[in-house]
């Protein structure tokens, strides 16, 4: 129906495309770009409003120290995540606290952080949850050590740039593909005939405690605990590459922007003489399903698409960055030990990582050292607010996949420099004398009273 009526103003219908936009304008047209004015205002009120609650929600870093040995595969980590989902709030907001307060789910990032060489696990969580993170993590790795940190390593370097003192480069990580599509996971770096796991971070760990003094290297991943409606996009996409037959939802304001499209498009080839010819497109007969002609990869892809849909899943986003001083800045060496350690997680089947070139830190032809500068100053705002908001590549990850990005070494992964417990943990054994202090000593037993004897009575009675 919006179609048939759409089609009354196409060029068949009026003598020129001039005509015909100024048709809409005044029958209108303008009334549509004022909804659209109105949404984009009130997009930009709640935009400030969210990010104003969550500039004042207190946070806190800490500092994990990973223990000595750990025999536990990725699979821990995984458990981890599965726990963390319970940090997801559970109660709508209301309408005031939505759109006048700004209430918004927290987030949270896992870090990994080289220092000169020195590798330190960190995680950015609210104060508020402090005690559930600290719980998922012990649950898992009972032996770690979690400290809170007061001053926040971003600080360690300048804030703007230019700087005479100090470079940074850096970017967002961005997928191929649509992240219904999953990358490869901890579980293809296991040998399954000598049950040998090669950890996948080995080659980060490695490359980062390859760092000189004076240069530092981060990973964030921003972590946002979402609803697990995602679940249906995957499923439109299996059926998509199998033949299923997909129900598209009409959109009212995507069918009107396609129309302004079409008819600024009629206008211009209009003013060049462009003649417009309309593609006529023959239904074809399709089977009911293409599950049949498939071939062995693409049957890989819907069913890799189908277990990753099978978890549970949060919006994510990847910043990569390196800063150093200018004597020491090498950022071709740093940029390529980086992008590797993310690429041996590509699959080719399925989806790879690909470093966002709307953030990374270059810029060609025009007001190249400007454009520069401002990259880094947003890269590095973003960073620092852990913020999920800025920046541009935003993907849902499931449990098993970030388990796979983020998580200790284990006994067979080579990494000195990693910053460990010192010691073990153990239970205290049971039947140990407790000490009290002086306000809390035991009270003694009443003392009997001596029986008082009657004068009376003779002396040196006999007793029985």
């Amino acid at each position: 129906m919006l179609e048939t009526i759409l089609a009354y103003f196409t060029p068949s219908y009026v003598p020129t495309p001039f005509h015909g936009l100024w048709f809409v304008l005044t029958h209108g047209g303008w009334l549509i770009l004022g909804i659209f004015l109105i949404r984009f205002l009130w997009w930009l009120w709640v935009f400030e409003l969210q990010n104003a609650y969550w500039a004042a929600i207190p946070r806190s870093l800490i500092a994990i120290h990973v223990p000595k040995e750990i025999e536990d595969s990725p699979k821990a980590a995984e458990n981890m995540f599965e726990y963390l989902r319970g940090l997801r709030i559970k109660r709508i907001p209301t309408l005031y606290e939505r759109y006048w307060i700004g209430e918004i789910q927290p987030n949270f990032s896992c870090e990994i952080v080289s220092k000169g060489g020195t590798i330190q696990f960190y995680m950015w969580i609210p104060k508020l949850l402090r005690n559930v993170v600290e719980s998922a993590v012990y649950a898992q790795y009972p032996d770690a050590e979690i400290t809170e940190v007061e001053h926040d390593y971003v600080y360690d370097i300048p804030q703007k740039y230019p700087d005479p003192d100090y470079d940074l480069w850096g970017s967002e990580m961005a997928l191929d593909k649509s992240w219904v599509y999953p990358i490869k996971t901890y579980e293809r770096f296991e040998d399954k005939l000598e049950g040998v796991f090669k950890d996948p971070l080995a080659n980060l760990f490695e490359f980062m405690s390859s760092l000189h003094p004076g240069e530092q290297a981060w990973v964030q991943i921003a972590i946002l605990p979402i609803e697990n409606d995602w679940h249906h996009e995957s499923m439109h996409e299996v059926k998509k590459l199998i033949g299923a037959p997909v129900h598209e939802k009409t959109n009212i304001i995507r069918s009107f922007l396609g129309f302004f499209g079409r008819l600024a498009h009629d206008t211009i080839a209009h003013f060049f003489g462009v003649l417009y010819e309309e593609d006529k497109h023959t239904a074809k007969d399709e089977p009911p399903s293409l599950m049949l002609y498939l071939s062995p990869g693409e049957k890989t892809t819907v069913e890799e698409i189908q277990l990753k849909a099978s978890k549970n899943g949060f919006l994510c986003k990847i910043r990569v960055a390196y800063a150093a001083r200018k004597e020491l800045f090498n950022k071709y060496r740093v940029a390529s030990g980086l992008y590797s350690s993310f690429f041996q997680f590509n699959n080719l089947e399925c989806n790879s990582f690909k470093p966002d070139k709307r953030t990374l830190t270059k810029a060609e032809y025009a007001f190249i050292e400007w454009r520069k500068n401002y990259r880094k100053n947003k890269l590095i705002a973003g960073y620092r607010a852990r913020s999920m908001s800025r920046g541009y590549a935003t993907y849902v990850f499931n449990t098993e996949e970030l388990a796979s990005l983020w998580h200790f070494p284990t006994m067979t992964t080579p990494s000195p420099l990693v910053s460990k417990a010192e010691s073990k943990k153990s239970e205290p054994p049971h039947g140990l004398p407790i000490a009290y202090s002086l306000s809390e000593q035991i009270p003694s037993r009443p003392k009997k009273e001596k029986q008082s004897v009657d004068p009376a009575l003779p002396e040196n009675l006999p007793f029985v």
